[in-house]
C-alpha cells in the first residue's frame, strides 16, 4: 500500500486549500481503518457470544448456531401455526452458566407471548 502516501501527496494542494496537511489526513485515514477493524471484531465476538439464533420473518423460521436439528421442525411448526401474527421475531439464546440458556427475545410481541416462547423453548429443548 505505498501508492496511499502518493496519492495524499498528490491532493495537498487541494488539501492545503481546505485546511489540511498529508500527515493529518493520514492520521485520520489510520483512525478510520482501526474504528472499522474494532467494530468488525467486536460484531464477531459478540456473536460467537451466543449459543443459538432464531429468525422468523414472514412464516419463514431461520436457524443459526448449535440449535439441535431434531427440534427445528417442530419449532418451525409452532411459530407458523402458533404465532401467524408475529411476522419478525429474533431470539438470541446464551448459555447461563449452569442455570441453562437465557432467550433474549426481540420483535413485536406482548409480555405474554414473549413468555409463551420461552417456555415452549425451554420444554421442547428439555426433551431427551
Amino acid at each position: 500500500m505505498s501508492w496511499v502516501p502518493d496519492l495524499i501527496a498528490s491532493l495537498s494542494p487541494s488539501l492545503a486549500d481546505a485546511g489540511l496537511s498529508p500527515d493529518s489526513l493520514w492520521g485520520w485515514v489510520v483512525i478510520a481503518v482501526v474504528l472499522a477493524l474494532g467494530i468488525v471484531l467486536m460484531r464477531g465476538l459478540v456473536r460467537m457470544s451466543h449459543h443459538f439464533e432464531i429468525t422468523v420473518r414472514e412464516g419463514q423460521v431461520a436457524f443459526r448456531g448449535r440449535f439441535p436439528p431434531e427440534c427445528r421442525s417442530v419449532v418451525a411448526s409452532f411459530f407458523r401455526n402458533d404465532l401467524p401474527s408475529a411476522r419478525r421475531i429474533r431470539i438470541i439464546a446464551r448459555k447461563n452458566g449452569t442455570a441453562g440458556l437465557r432467550f433474549q427475545i426481540d420483535g413485536s410481541l406482548d409480555t405474554g407471548e414473549k413468555q409463551r416462547i420461552r417456555n415452549f423453548l425451554l420444554v421442547t429443548l428439555s426433551r431427551p
